[in-house]
């Protein structure tokens, strides 16, 4: 008995090129990323949370961000990140209102986690964080490019552990 009459091969082959190609796509994507990340307003209070997990309390963790990020950042960006507005210029210069901001930031553990654990593995903060983006972005991307996402938010709101002396109340 013939089974290729009864059982027609599928081109198997097509899919793989395509799955091929969109797979290149999307590791192009993620080195893009990696070389030129589009640093947002976002990455200094996500790098306070970083510190904040690594033990750093008060002040010392507003003057560490604002120092790596005056270090790491290309100077236009970091620029454009502490005096665009008003407000940011007082979260630079003000480490009570910056940490004023910082529960907002503290309800994503698993994202902070995760770029602990790179930062831990040896990366600077900021690069750790975009590592983290890029690895959920393949995580996403890889599974099915039209799937519909659902998603489980857990709200985690910690204290700030600082005394009025170290906010400067």
């Amino acid at each position: 008995m013939n089974t290729e009459t009864q059982f027609p091969r599928q081109p198997y082959h097509r899919l793989w090129g395509a799955a091929s190609v969109y797979g290149l796509m999307l590791v192009a994507f993620a080195c893009a990323i990696w070389r030129q990340p589009a640093y947002n307003m976002d990455i200094l209070p996500y790098m306070a949370e970083i510190k904040i997990y690594d033990g750093q309390r008060g002040c010392v963790v507003h003057d560490l961000v604002y120092q790596e990020a005056a270090r790491t950042f290309p100077p236009a960006k970091y620029e454009s990140l502490i005096g665009e507005s008003w407000l940011r210029q007082v979260w630079a210069h003000d480490c009570g209102a910056f940490f004023e901001q910082l529960p907002f930031y503290s309800i994503r553990p698993g994202y902070i986690g995760t770029a602990f654990l790179f930062h831990k593995l040896g990366l600077p903060p900021a690069r750790a964080l975009v590592l983290v983006s890029i690895v959920s972005f393949l995580v996403r991307y890889s599974r099915s490019p039209f799937r519909v996402d659902t998603e489980i938010r857990v709200t985690v709101v910690r204290p700030c552990h600082c005394s009025d002396d170290d906010v400067g109340a």
